[in-house]
Parts: C-alpha cells; sequence; structure tokens
C-alpha cells in the first residue's frame, strides 16, 4: 500500500513486520490517513524535523573542537559533509533532502488507537539513522532519529 503525503517528495509504503497482514483496527487509521494529513499538518511536520535537524547540527558544531581534537574528524571531512546538508536558516528545501524508503508504521491491533501511527525517512545528512515522526491523535508528539516513528 502506497501513500501520497503532501509536501513529501515520493510515496510513502506501509510497514509491517514480514508475513503480517493489516488487522480491522489498523485498517480505519490507514483509511483516514490521506484525508488527516493536509498541507497545513504536515508543514507543522516539516518545521518540526527541520528543528530536530538544526538542533543536531548545533551540537555537532560545537563538538566539532573536540572531535578534529580526538582525530575524529576533520575540518575538511566536516566542510564536505556539509555540502550535503540542508540549511539551518531556512526550510524551503528541507524535503529535498529526504529520501526513500519512506514508510508509515502503525502499531499492532491491539494498541491501535485513531490517528496514531507513525512515518519514517532516510535523509542524506545522516543516512545511518534517518528521521520520523509519531502522531496520536492526528497530532505529531514526537520527533527525531528515525525511531521516533516506530510504535513503542
Amino acid at each position: 500500500m502506497k501513500f501520497k503525503i503532501p509536501l513529501f517528495p515520493e510515496s510513502f509504503e506501509l510497514s509491517l513486520p514480514s508475513g503480517l497482514k493489516v488487522h480491522p483496527e489498523q485498517l480505519e487509521t490507514l483509511d483516514q490517513i490521506e484525508s488527516q494529513l493536509n498541507e497545513n499538518l504536515m508543514q507543522e511536520v516539516i518545521e518540526k524535523m527541520h528543528k530536530f535537524y538544526v538542533e543536531g547540527q548545533a551540537h555537532i558544531r560545537e563538538m566539532l573542537p573536540t572531535m578534529i581534537q580526538l582525530g575524529a574528524m576533520t575540518q575538511e571531512q566536516y566542510d564536505l559533509l556539509q555540502k550535503d546538508c540542508p540549511s539551518t536558516e531556512t526550510i524551503d528545501d528541507f524535503v529535498e533532502y529526504l529520501e526513500a524508503p519512506f514508510h508509515i508504521r502503525i502499531p499492532e491491533p491491539e494498541n491501535c488507537e485513531d490517528g496514531s501511527f507513525g512515518l519514517t525517512a532516510e535523509c542524506k545528512w545522516d543516512q545511518e539513522h534517518g528521521v520520523g515522526v509519531w502522531f496520536e491523535k492526528w497530532k505529531p508528539v514526537r520527533v527525531g532519529f528515525a525511531e521516533a516513528g516506530y510504535p513503542w
């Protein structure tokens, strides 16, 4: 199942553990995803993802002198990595740095509640950890690395 979500460059795909089927409890949320996730809500999600990114970049810049001193990174390596990163000043091109796979993650049927699900994506600036958001009652409540978009 693929879902087109406003403002994102590619469709999201439902992600279930291998061999599992979508249960009726989960179908309710899936049936409503495209209608509930409008441009305004998704703009809020993108802003929150960008804020998470900006905070991470500030932390890296703060630690850079120590990383250079310890030999973990050079200034040249850091500068090269920054060429593949979105702006910290504006969110205008932020979604262009998000990459497939894009996934929708829903809780197990016994934990399924209306509007509770996650969205995850890879990202150019951190391909190891990605970025994710968890929704409850159709509101983004947790944004962070991709694991934030998983049901816990």
